[in-house]
């Protein structure tokens, strides 16, 4: 019998997709863990990286600091007898709402374990490197993709490790585009100032969360399997006008950027199907039903926002897929 040679895994290249966070359910589990956070996978922004084995450590690209002291933390934890070199060849803009740290964080664990041969279970990789602290749609738009729901275990009270879970997953409709609108001239919210507010953000009172669970359940789910945008986008906005009267001391109002407010109030003028922001922002959206709608949508915002150089509207997709890797 002829053994089949098994060849070392000697470089791996990962693309992982960014994500729209619609918002905080149930914020601090005021009455229940049933659901947490609600988001969704997008396809036009990635991070993509190539890891090999190396004598020393050396990472090049965008975000190279945060994947330094990323993959630091993996070969110290882990024991790795060497070292590694990551090329990052794209990634998705830093502090802009689109889940940046946490793909580019999971795709290096997973890439970094293929690559010793390590066990790979995503939430140990993690909760190693720090995500899913609060939301586990960045985790879930990582490996599963599609529209996502989690049973958010995050309580400031209780100060748990767990990392939220995806309870609910449906694909995205394919015919359904999503217009992003990115302010290149402001960042979220982010690290230590985000902490400090979240540690100081109030309990949602406990009629809000029924109202969100309501919304969800009997309007945003069923029109998202019925493939009904108009009441998607509805719902979508309900709960983040919600979120935003939240959030809104913190950030300045609704939206954390001047420019995507006044371009969002613009948009709702032009046959979209629902809008907000994602997570701290700045980055808007809004959905439209078909392609060639959205893109005449668009040429019409690029006219009226052609002096507004920092600000930019993107076509795109859902993704109904994870992250996708390969071996060299």
């Amino acid at each position: 019998m002829q053994i089949k040679k098994r060849f070392p895994r000697r470089k791996v290249s990962i693309i992982a997709p960014a994500r729209l966070h619609f918002g905080f359910l149930n914020w601090d589990q005021v009455i229940s863990e049933s659901m947490g956070s609600f988001g969704m996978t997008l396809n036009n922004f990635v991070t993509k990286i190539i890891v090999e084995k190396s004598k020393t450590l050396i990472v090049q690209g965008p975000q190279k600091d945060l994947a330094k002291k990323l993959v630091k933390r993996l070969l110290t934890k882990n024991n790795f007898s060497t070292s590694v070199k990551i090329t990052i060849e794209k990634a998705i803009p830093k502090h802009s709402g689109l889940g940046s740290g946490t793909q580019l964080a999971l795709a290096l664990g997973y890439a970094v374990h293929s690559l010793f041969n390590k066990k790979i279970n995503m939430e140990n990789i993690a909760k190693l490197l720090r995500r899913g602290k609060r939301s586990g749609i960045g985790i879930g738009a990582f490996r599963y993709g599609g529209v996502l729901v989690d049973n958010g275990n995050f309580s400031k009270k209780l100060k748990s490790t767990k990392i939220p879970k995806i309870v609910t997953r449906i694909p995205f409709p394919k015919n359904w585009r999503i217009i992003l609108i990115i302010d290149k001239s402001t960042k979220g919210i982010h690290g230590k100032k985000e902490s400090v507010i979240f540690g100081k953000l109030p309990s949602y009172p406990e009629r809000i969360s029924k109202e969100f669970y309501k919304i969800l359940i009997t309007e945003a789910i069923p029109s998202l399997l019925n493939e009904n945008i108009k009441n998607f986008g509805e719902a979508v906005t309900k709960i983040q006008k919600m979120i935003g009267r939240q959030f809104s001391k913190f950030q300045g109002g609704n939206y954390s950027s001047h420019k995507v407010k006044k371009a969002i109030k613009w948009l709702e003028r032009m046959n979209i199907n629902g809008y907000g922001q994602s997570s701290w922002g700045p980055t808007g959206f809004a959905f439209v039903g078909n392609e060639k709608e959205a893109i005449r949508i668009i040429q019409q915002a690029n006219r009226k926002w052609d002096d507004e150089k920092d600000l930019n509207f993107v076509l795109c997709r859902g993704r109904n897929h994870g992250f996708t890797s390969q071996f060299f």
